[in-house]
């Protein structure tokens, strides 16, 4: 007789902070919600030193999560123009609606808060 998983648990490794930092942020989590995916995974980690570490632009996991962030969205808006450019017109008017957000949040971010990157 084969013994189910649960009689016979196999240990199984965690996904290494950075790879689940930059999972989290691919696919937009908040810094809290990638937190809590790598605590769920590394219990031991502080919470604290995490927000820390994703907060403070000369880490790792910064680099990883804004890189995350960044890929994600590459993905979204090549899938979306991909899709527009082979005449979809729902993607078209994603795309635009997209742009259209990006354009005013540039915007209010050129107006109220210049000095910030």
């Amino acid at each position: 007789m084969i013994m189910s998983e649960a009689e016979n648990p196999v240990p199984k490794t965690s996904p290494d902070p950075i790879f689940l930092i930059t999972k989290a942020g691919k696919l937009n989590y908040s810094i809290e919600q990638t937190v809590s995916i790598v605590r769920s995974h590394h219990p031991a980690l502080s919470k604290n030193t995490l927000k820390d570490l994703l907060s403070d632009p000369e880490s790792a996991e910064y680099e990883a999560y804004y890189t995350g962030k960044d890929a994600g969205m590459f993905d979204v808006e090549s899938g979306l123009h991909d899709a527009a450019a082979g005449g979809d017109g729902d993607a078209q008017k994603a795309l635009q609606n997209l742009r259209a957000e990006r354009a005013v949040g540039k915007a209010i971010k050129d107006k109220f808060f210049p000095d910030t990157e």
